[in-house]
């Protein structure tokens, strides 16, 4: 076993990885933040600890309970938990997917497991690209766990863990939490004052406690609602020196540049701004080190590398606001959703009429299809279903696209569909109900396989923790 750290509780040699307990019968190899470790180290009157930091608490916890203490923390991890006396490992990943965690069952072999493909590689034969993985990609911008784009990896998913034995091999895997939308949807009748003050005490409780750190804290700001309001929460919790970066666009770019937004953001809670200029030069100059750290081909992780890349010159954690449209409906297909339930143009339209519309959609040449215009007309003519409906609004390749462009090899090899598994269906009625499910299958497919992914991964190429989901807080379902 094998570990890298990067220090940010309990900066002395006591924090140190492997860590053992019980006189050398187990060994931890822990990646990630357990944020609640303060209260279940006094909850479970674990006083007398050699450090100060949060990876001997999860040691000492794991070494009296087992799995069964999994569903009481709250942080982003991914770890494993080796018992030298009876020769079986314990591995477990958070249940939002913050952390990732990618292994390969080498049958009588072993098992190799870590928190990188990569590493994977150095160590055995993770296979050729995965047919199914690549068409995920053409589809979704981001292959889907449990696949790889490695064929013979697989990624646990987020709130499972499993048991290995190296005796009698896998186990088995186990679902010990689910993330999702903690959108009680009978919630959504109460007073409207009451909502925003719950609202307030959630997100600062949950950015008081993403602050914890030995280390300095600063931010990633877009200029946008959620970074903005992180800010605006440190300064309110008496946060000193605040550092916000952020990236502008030069040499002609025609990306849009949100930096001056962000700056005003940044004067307003009284934040150092430090903003990154990306030319076309500096990209290029960059994108090696992009490609060779994403570990699996992503469609949005290029902004997370620059601003990480800014940060990482002054600090080693920094908070961001990911996660925060999930829970607040911030998509615009959410909000074409609730706008086609209020016209009644749309909410009167026969099903017969939406079942023409949507095949004269189908029909369209394959370029046209991939309008998000049209298919935010699309999401407004139905179908009423969640699940459809993100399928349609977070598709990047139609399927008939994909049938085009791909060769044969390709062809039928799977990953046409969105998995829903970990999404729970919401309570409710109407258009509510509809927004619920969107959004729940938005929190356990968008979030950990692309934007919790790349953001792990571009923050780490630059050995900087970003710590997302500041905002929300999150959600639990046993």
């Amino acid at each position: 076993m094998a570990f890298r750290r990067l220090a940010i509780l309990d900066l002395s040699p006591k924090g140190a990885q492997p860590m053992q307990f019980a006189k050398g019968r187990f060994t931890l190899c822990f990646n990630g933040e357990i944020y609640n470790y303060l209260e279940l180290r006094d909850a479970f009157g674990l006083s007398e600890l050699r450090s100060t930091g949060d990876a001997e608490v999860l040691g000492e916890l794991l070494a009296r309970e087992g799995e069964r203490i999994l569903p009481r923390l709250r942080g982003m991890f991914a770890f494993i938990w080796w018992d030298e006396r009876e020769g079986e490992l314990l591995a477990a990943r958070d249940r939002f997917g913050m952390k990732p965690l990618y292994f390969q069952d080498l049958g009588g072999s072993g098992l190799t497991a870590a928190s990188e493909i990569k590493a994977l590689k150095k160590l055995c034969d993770v296979g050729e690209l995965s047919r199914r993985a690549v068409r995920q990609f053409f589809r979704w911008a981001c292959v889907q766990d449990p696949d790889c784009i490695a064929s013979k990896v697989e990624s646990l998913e987020p709130g499972q863990y499993f048991r290995w034995s190296a005796r009698r091999g896998m186990l088995g895997k186990s679902r010990f939490a689910a993330a999702a939308w903690d959108g009680e949807t009978g919630s959504w009748d109460r007073p409207k004052s009451s909502q925003i003050e719950e609202v307030r005490e959630r997100v600062i409780e949950s950015v008081k406690t993403h602050l914890i750190s030995d280390v300095p804290v600063g931010i990633f700001l877009s200029g946008g609602l959620d970074s903005s309001i992180i800010g605006a929460v440190m300064r309110h919790l008496g946060a000193g020196r605040i550092r916000a970066y952020s990236v502008r666009f030069g040499g002609g770019s025609r990306l849009v540049d949100e930096s001056s937004i962000a700056r005003r953001s940044a004067e307003f809670f009284g934040a150092e701004f430090y903003d990154e200029e990306v030319t076309p030069e500096s990209l290029l100059d960059d994108f090696p080190h992009f490609v060779e750290s994403l570990d699996q081909p992503s469609g949005e992780a290029l902004n997370v590398y620059l601003v990480a890349k800014a940060a990482a010159r002054d600090l080693r954690v920094v908070l961001s606001g990911t996660g925060a449209d999930e829970f607040f409906g911030g998509y615009r297909y959410l909000q074409m959703m609730a706008l086609g339930f209020r016209l009644p143009f749309f909410r009167l339209m026969s099903p017969r009429v939406r079942a023409a519309a949507r095949r004269l959609f189908e029909s369209l040449p394959p370029t046209v299809q991939s309008s998000r215009l049209l298919r935010a007309v699309l999401i407004l003519l139905g179908p009423r279903s969640g699940g459809r409906i993100y399928q349609s609004a977070r598709t990047v390749s139609p399927v008939s696209v994909l049938d085009s462009l791909l060769d044969d090899d390709l062809k039928g090899c799977g990953g046409q569909s969105a998995r829903g598994g970990r999404s729970s269906p919401q309570r409710g009625r109407g258009w509510r109900r509809l927004v619920a499910n969107c959004a729940g299958f938005g929190v356990a497919l968008y979030l950990p396989n692309m934007l919790l992914r790349d953001s792990d991964a571009m923050s780490m190429a630059h050995s900087l923790e970003l710590r997302t989901r500041s905002l929300t807080g999150g959600s639990l379902r046993r």
